[in-house]
């Protein structure tokens, strides 16, 4: 699925798409991981700001699918043309991309402010383990042409605990539709046994501040390629999250902590959280070892998000208590939920989107409303509930000739920037 208002930019083998969003500085280039799309990796930007500028890497989306081989090298390239074009200030990069960004940084250390580098699966020496293997099981899923297969697939590497969430479910086919028929089978066959940089002490001439982010117990992205790779860069900061999904269980904290580390008025709190710091459980090395309260202290807004198994139908919850006077419906107890009244003038309706943080409940208020939550599409009556899982693609519309009103409850992280929109009728982003 095309992300909406991409455009297309020459790169050094051909046009590659790119998704800006917002605008103002700092300009910020997000780059996604192998297999991975622009929304995907729109999350990780939801309170960086300025204007940030996502790319499709060739055989990616929209972009260039030039045959040979793939190396980092050629991703390198692609990234600092898309930086150039945009005026890019500021990089994260993803698995794959964050390796397109250590093999630009070895030949071009000063062209970004400040970098991150989210989940890096090596540097220096190609990896021949099962982890990898995987990959190549992945490229003869895509070449079959099996959605369903390459969604069980992809499902089955992420944390136990969400394979059965929704939102999973839903971003697991999302993906698997865009790797069907795209040109990423031979890069899922070749690169996992690339390296980034010949030489890992090239990237010693980096010395703007990097923001390393890891996760324990991720056999494609081992701690101890972060490890090392914070440990040659002069300027790093190393966060290492436990296990449970880095953009599942800890999308909430992972946002923060790249929102702070790129917003240019965080020097102070980056300073806290110290350059060239290790967080880790191994107490052996010579750097300051920062605790995970030491951490989660200095990042912004420090909220707690439940696991994504604790995510369930809310209109279940829903109850009603009769009273002499009539009767109330009560929708929740002492939780944290955001509530509005939504109003859709006749003939109109909203985008056709997404949030990765919360949960959402519908309640027509007083007029039909057509509902898409999924797959599915109907026409929702007066009184009706609604359930919206996390990640799912919803809208609402009216059809009507008078305004119709619709109560949303939105429950988890709430934040008007945690939106995708996959089709909108007024053209934003």
């Amino acid at each position: 699925m095309t992300p909406p208002h991409t455009s297309l930019v020459d790169g050094p083998d051909g046009p590659l798409e790119i998704l800006t969003a917002g605008r103002g500085e700092p300009h910020t280039v997000l780059a996604h991981g192998l297999a991975g799309s622009i929304p995907t990796t729109r999350p990780y930007a939801g309170k960086v700001p300025g204007t940030r500028t996502f790319l499709h890497f060739r055989g990616h989306g929209a972009s260039v699918s030039p045959d040979g081989p793939w190396e980092y090298a050629d991703l390198a390239a692609e990234l600092w043309a898309v930086a150039d074009h945009v005026g890019a200030t500021q990089a994260l990069g993803i698995s794959m991309g964050a390796g397109a960004l250590c093999a630009g940084l070895a030949r071009d250390p000063h062209r970004f402010d400040r970098v991150v580098l989210v989940l890096p699966a090596a540097i220096d020496r190609p990896r021949e383990d099962a982890a990898m293997e995987r990959f190549a099981v992945r490229a003869d899923l895509v070449e079959a042409g099996d959605p369903d297969a390459v969604a069980r697939h992809l499902l089955a590497d992420e944390p136990e605990a969400v394979r059965a969430d929704p939102g999973a479910q839903q971003w697991a086919r999302e993906q698997a539709g865009r790797l069907i028929g795209s040109g990423v089978a031979r890069a899922l066959r070749t690169l996992p046994h690339r390296s980034p940089v010949p030489d890992r002490e090239l990237l010693r001439q980096v010395t703007v501040p990097v923001l390393v982010l890891a996760q324990e117990g991720d056999a494609a992205h081992p701690e101890a390629v972060a490890r090392e790779l914070a440990e040659v860069l002069p300027s790093a900061t190393l966060q290492v999250l436990p296990p449970g999904g880095i953009m599942w269980e800890h999308r909430s904290r992972v946002r923060d902590l790249v929102g702070e580390f790129l917003t240019p008025m965080a020097d102070a709190q980056a300073t806290r959280l110290g350059e060239s710091t290790l967080m880790t459980d191994r107490m052996t090395m010579t750097q300051h070892v920062a605790t995970p309260e030491e951490l989660a202290e200095a990042a912004r807004g420090q909220t707690t998000e439940p696991s994504p198994t604790a995510y369930h139908d809310r209109t279940q919850d829903v109850f009603t208590v009769e009273r002499p006077w009539g009767r109330f419906q009560q929708f929740a107890t002492n939780e944290r939920v955001t509530v509005k009244t939504v109003t859709i003038a006749p003939g109109q309706r909203l985008s056709l989107q997404h949030h990765a943080e919360r949960n959402e409940m519908w309640q027509v208020l007083d007029l039909p409303i057509e509902v898409t939550v999924g797959d599915r599409t109907w026409s929702a009556q007066p009184g009706e509930l609604v359930w919206v899982p996390v990640g799912s693609l919803h809208r609402m519309g009216n059809t009507g000739d008078r305004p119709a009103r619709v109560l949303e409850l939105a429950f988890g992280d709430f934040d008007e920037a945690d939106i995708t929109r996959v089709q909108d009728d007024y053209r934003r982003d």
